[in-house]
């Protein structure tokens, strides 16, 4: 019940999407089975993979991380070594790597906590474009998103939560459009800044909620939300600019 994280400082700042783009780049050729599985593609196919992704990529303070659930844990165990000498042959230096293991629990309390989750993507198909349009349809959709995506990693990583979750969606910052259909395109999916809930549940460790996951999208720290740390006013900068 843990995730596994880990850190490249990089020379510069990278998004997790620009890095999960710049990794596959890096590694075109190298290890095929490997790295289409690191990318949540099928091995044999080519066809994305259903379902959570084990491997995710996520933001760090100078350069990017990469997260592992369940049996991602032991696929980022195996493809780091390889990451970490292409990025070090790409810059030309020596790349620093830091790792730790977050303790993923959710233990149930009489209670409301409250959290806040920097970006998150809410929407990808129309149908869900016309509930979230909807005052009446909109707090529903999003309660039961965050219902489903909590179940969805508790199953994977290995985590009993309560038959019942009462959870309310509490508002955001601003949403972002978060994918374009082509360049220059109509908006595929869109995301919420700063979105708060309140859930009967002290979660701990890291949490990813909606879609986009393996992009860096929906992270949640709730051990730096529920102790009120300021979100990553670059990260969301960058969102809203997607």
């Amino acid at each position: 019940m843990s995730v596994h994280k880990i850190d490249f400082e990089l020379p510069e700042s990278v998004y997790p999407d620009e890095a999960r783009a710049m990794v596959a780049r890096l590694l075109d050729g190298q290890q095929a089975d490997l790295v289409s599985t690191l990318m949540n593609y099928q091995a044999r196919t080519g066809d994305p993979q259903v379902g959570f992704p084990r491997v995710q990529f996520g933001r760090y303070r100078r350069g990017f991380s990469m997260l592992g659930f369940a049996e991602g844990q032991q696929i980022l165990a195996d493809a780091a070594p390889i990451i970490h000498n292409a990025l070090s042959n790409h810059y030309s230096v020596v790349i620093p790597v830091s790792t730790k293991t977050y303790s993923v629990q959710a233990e149930w309390r009489p209670y409301r906590l409250e959290y806040s989750i920097p970006r998150v993507v809410v929407q990808k198909k129309d149908r869900q474009k016309a509930w979230m349009n909807d005052r009446a349809t909109g707090k529903p959709y999003l309660e039961s998103l965050l219902v489903r995506s909590l179940r969805r990693q508790a199953e994977v990583v290995g985590v009993e939560l309560p038959s019942a979750i009462d959870v309310a969606f509490l508002g955001a910052d601003r949403d972002y459009g978060a994918k374009r259909k082509a360049e220059g395109g109509s908006l595929s999916a869109m995301g919420l800044i700063n979105a708060r809930f309140a859930v009967n549940l002290k979660l701990t460790g890291i949490w990813a909620i909606g879609y986009l996951l393996s992009k860096g999208h929906g992270h949640l720290d709730a051990n730096m939300s529920l102790a009120g740390v300021p979100e990553d006013a670059e990260e969301i900068n960058h969102a809203l600019s997607e």
